[in-house]
């Protein structure tokens, strides 16, 4: 686990700040997110409006990010939309810290579960998911799974 005091998470806040971030961090993705996500900007805007956006920053880099909702107040349920790292910081741990942190977030806003979908073919973020405590919980479509954590 990384245990390093130069780490600062950094709400994220607009449309503008959202885009930013993810078309850095989006490029990570195969393909790349604006590509994969068939309305990249209606995205955006939904993201901006309705979710919580952190960046994490080692000094003064961007390491990774998350995006998640934290607004289903009667299901208690929280749900992470986004999650990438930078490819120079991948498996050295940060993926647990950004999961972590959006676990107490949502905690703290008396969410009692945590959801998120991910890929069939995504071995490297199903291994970390599973490892933070994350369960399937079905089919999300023909190519994903979706899982949950219990925060209580």
């Amino acid at each position: 686990m990384v245990d390093d005091q130069s780490l600062r998470l950094v709400p994220v806040r607009g449309e503008e700040g959202v885009r930013a971030l993810w078309e850095v961090l989006g490029r990570y993705y195969e393909p790349p997110l604006w590509i994969a996500l068939p309305d990249f900007e209606g995205y955006i805007r939904k993201v901006a409006e309705k979710a919580e956006t952190y960046a994490l920053f080692k000094s003064n880099d961007l390491i990774g990010a998350i995006s998640l909702y934290v607004n289903d107040a009667s299901q208690k349920q929280a749900y992470i939309t986004q999650l990438a790292i930078h490819e120079e910081h991948r498996g050295l741990g940060y993926g647990r810290v950004l999961l972590e942190e959006s676990c107490s977030i949502a905690r703290s806003k008396g969410m009692e579960r945590i959801a998120l979908e991910v890929l069939k073919d995504n071995a490297s973020a199903r291994a970390l998911y599973e490892k933070s405590g994350f369960a399937y919980t079905g089919e999300g479509s023909s190519v994903s799974y979706l899982m949950r954590r219990s925060l209580l």
